[in-house]
């Protein structure tokens, strides 16, 4: 909220404070209210646009809370993609770190080491391309 709204809505608020502590001060104390009084004041919340004030001040708070639950679901929701990529690419790792060890530990020939570290390379490619 900017600093003239801000102090607006202070100001209203002060005003909505002021005309409730008067409507308190009109009930005196055997609890006895000076109705004439009291219904002026009660009336005044309405005549001054108080509460049509108020009315449009929560909608504006609901308005506002609602945009930052919906960022928050955004947020959440790409939190969780996040975290599912982060599995797949460990995943990945591993499949590559197990296929590079084999070629590279393996008595087999060239041509099987060959394959092996190629399909690390595929596998690779292929989760990559899928994070697209």
């Amino acid at each position: 909220m900017d600093k003239q709204k801000n102090a607006a809505a202070n100001t209203a608020l002060e005003m909505i404070k002021y005309i409730i502590e008067q409507a308190r001060a009109s009930v005196d104390q055997n609890g006895d209210i000076e109705y004439a009084k009291y219904d002026e004041l009660a009336l005044s919340l309405f005549d001054n646009g108080h509460v049509d004030w108020l009315v449009e001040r929560v909608q504006e708070m609901e308005g506002e809370l609602n945009k930052q639950v919906e960022t928050g679901y955004k947020f959440e929701g790409m939190v969780h993609d996040l975290a599912e990529q982060n599995k797949r690419y460990r995943e990945v790792i591993e499949y590559m770190k197990s296929e590079i060890n084999y070629s590279l530990h393996s008595s087999k020939s060239k041509d099987v080491k060959r394959f092996y570290l190629e399909n690390a390379v595929r596998y690779a490619d292929k989760a990559l391309e899928e994070s697209e």
